[in-house]
């Protein structure tokens, strides 16, 4: 076999190993993705998904007889309402396709159909990062390590599962990145401006899933004006404005209520909430080492540092071309981001999804320069075998713990079904129960004599008024784990210590040997990766 033959041999073979992982990498995403995507059903404990699920289901059915335009406003077009009208249209098509072979269609599968599109839909963020990574670095090899991060990523899998803005707002901002890096790097005119036309399309969606998106519209306004591109800028704001109104009319149509809206949001929101309150400026650093694994958040670090290095050296020299000023697009992003929401005195993971991909696409970078400054052969090899296998271990552990949970099941519907069961018993029919919760749709209320409170968790609703009720009044006592976020932190033992002894009394008595007695819990994995809480039912001791 000659030389020519045998590189064609060793080309077609790579091909081939290349194509199989992908597909091993697509089919376990999918698999995470859908794998009893049913979970928690037909309970609705995210009040996001509620409230988009109500709505598609209202309009869906209801649309031929709703006369008053403002019936499809819901009150909840503040956040966002492409998620909303885009499973409107998959949800009007099935209804269509139904009608024709005269087939029957329950709520629960209704759900489950909304949620099996937003999970197909997700699998969009892997490929469109494995296409910016391809795009800018041009090397497949690396672009499959690239895929292999994002679309095992436990943080996309959890919110890929259910019905949220945020994994919509991902994806659309990941594939008008695509676009947008497309249209900096491509010379002929008439493609370039298709992947203008493109970019603004899904960046107005994106304004129109959530207007935080907004956060990067300085990045790429800088870009186009770098360029020199005023025309091909106005095209852009026009295309935003264009799409966010296709995709959130009634912010047009009630534009007062909706501005009103925007900035009440703003002071109740983005003030200090009791449950996610977090004053350290660097909190986002953790929360990205925790969404990424600490590994893979230094070595993309480094390559960022070293892509932002080579920026510098190139402006210095006048150098800058169209790949250095993709570098600042998408660097920007993720410094935008980073001081957005490290000034914000919440931490809320989900903010910042639409970044994590950019993080994956520097990966190889950083480990490619590592290794120059090593050089040292068996140790570059060592270090990236090393990594592989942490990779793949922290993608194959959190895999592991989120099909996990998945077969525990959700807690707060085993929670509820065994409760229902203890009280058929005739001496307990009459009890008096009390559940402390975060969850806005627990099923707890439909029990007789139940009192379901709503923790107050929004400091500009006074919610260091909401003491807790007495104990004594109450046979049964539920309490989820996560509600000691809300008045166990630093802040809140600072500013209210009332409240906080307030709650902490609560706890000490219903922890008192002589007053109640935990009769069952329900608990999740730890950590918990689909945000499941633990569940703890404590019964009054009878003297």
């Amino acid at each position: 076999m000659n030389f020519h033959h045998a590189s064609k041999f060793t080309k077609k073979h790579s091909s081939i190993i290349k194509i199989i992982l992908i597909t091993i990498l697509l089919g376990s995403g999918i698999f995470l993705r859908i794998y009893k995507i049913n979970l928690g059903l037909p309970y609705n404990f995210i009040a996001d998904e509620a409230d988009i699920y109500n709505t598609v289901i209202k309009i869906s059915l209801n649309y031929k007889f709703m006369k008053n335009l403002q019936d499809f406003a819901p009150p909840s077009y503040v956040y966002g309402m492409f998620p909303t009208y885009f499973l409107l249209i998959c949800t009007m098509t099935l209804n269509k396709i139904t009608s024709i072979f005269h087939f029957h269609i329950n709520f629960d599968f209704y759900h489950v159909y909304l949620r099996t599109i937003t999970a197909i839909f997700s699998l969009f963020i892997p490929f469109f990062t494995y296409q910016i990574h391809k795009k800018i670095f041009n090397k497949k090899q690396n672009s499959i390590l690239v895929f292999l991060l994002t679309i095992l990523n436990w943080k996309l899998i959890s919110y890929s599962r259910y019905l949220n803005q945020d994994i919509y707002l991902t994806t659309l901002f990941v594939s008008s990145t695509y676009f947008f890096i497309s249209y900096i790097n491509e010379k002929k005119s008439n493609r370039s401006t298709f992947y203008l036309i493109l970019s603004s399309m899904l960046f107005g969606f994106a304004v129109g899933t959530k207007i935080t998106a907004l956060i990067s519209l300085p990045i790429i306004l800088f870009c186009l004006l770098y360029k020199k591109k005023y025309k091909d800028t106005i095209l852009f704001l026009f295309g935003i404005v264009l799409f966010f109104s296709i995709s959130n009319p009634f912010s047009i149509i009630n534009f007062q209520s909706f501005l009103s809206r925007i900035i009440s949001m703003k002071t109740r929101e983005a003030g200090v909430v009791f449950s996610s309150v977090n004053q350290n400026p660097l909190k986002y650093i953790k929360a990205f080492s925790d969404i990424l694994s600490p590994p893979t958040l230094i070595i993309s670090l480094f390559g960022i540092i070293f892509i932002f290095k080579d920026l510098i050296d190139k402006r210095q020299q006048k150098e800058m071309t169209d790949t250095s000023l993709t570098h600042i697009f998408l660097i920007g992003n993720l410094f935008i981001y980073f001081l957005f929401f490290s000034l914000n005195p919440r931490l809320v993971q989900r903010w910042v999804l639409p970044i994590i991909p950019i993080f994956f696409v520097y990966v190889p970078f950083g480990l490619n320069e590592i290794s120059k400054i090593i050089k040292n052969k068996k140790i570059t090899a060592l270090l990236r075998c090393a990594l592989a296998i942490v990779t793949i271990a922290f993608n194959l552990i959190t895999s592991i713990l989120i099909i996990k949970q998945i077969n525990i099941g959700d807690t707060r519907v085993s929670a509820y079904l065994w409760v229902k069961e203890y009280l058929k018993d005739k001496d307990r029919s009459n009890y008096k129960i009390l559940v402390y919760t975060n969850k806005g749709n627990d099923p707890f209320s439909s029990i007789k004599n139940s009192d379901v409170e709503l923790f107050k968790v929004y400091e500009s609703a006074n919610a260091a008024e909401y003491k807790p009720k007495n104990l004594a009044e109450y046979d049964i006592v539920i309490t989820y784990s996560d509600m000691k976020r809300n008045y166990n932190n630093d802040y809140v033992i600072k500013n209210y210590p009332d409240y906080n002894y307030s709650w902490l009394s609560f706890e000490n008595e219903i922890n008192n040997p002589n007053s109640f007695a935990i009769i069952k819990k329900f608990e999740t994995v730890n950590p918990d990766l689909l945000g499941i809480s633990n569940i703890y039912i404590y019964e009054k001791v009878k003297k």
